[in-house]
């Protein structure tokens, strides 16, 4: 039996609820927590942490970092960063 908690409906939110933090890791100095950013998870895909959204905006043509709403507020980024997300494998799930 599938749970019934705020995730189990899948694709339904466009913002996380109730994120535990902004997701910044200040240790990546490769992708750097713009001031007064939430990296929390946004879009269909619930992206989440500063070492996504930036290199997701590289590839789809939007400032990651100074930006992250862009994922919750346009549903055509929103969608293409969930594609890129899939397709791109970032952390190797595939192997």
């Amino acid at each position: 039996m599938a749970s019934d908690d705020q995730y189990a409906w899948g694709l339904c939110y466009k913002e996380e609820i109730r994120p535990a933090s902004n997701y910044c890791d200040a240790t990546d100095e490769q992708w750097p927590c713009y001031p007064g950013k939430s990296y929390h998870g946004w879009g269909p895909i619930q992206l989440s942490w500063n070492f996504n959204y930036e290199p997701a905006g590289q590839a789809l043509g939007f400032d990651g970092l100074r930006n992250p709403e862009l994922v919750a507020n346009c549903s055509q980024t929103a969608f293409r960063t969930a594609l890129w997300f899939w397709i791109e494998d970032p952390w190797n799930l595939e192997e």
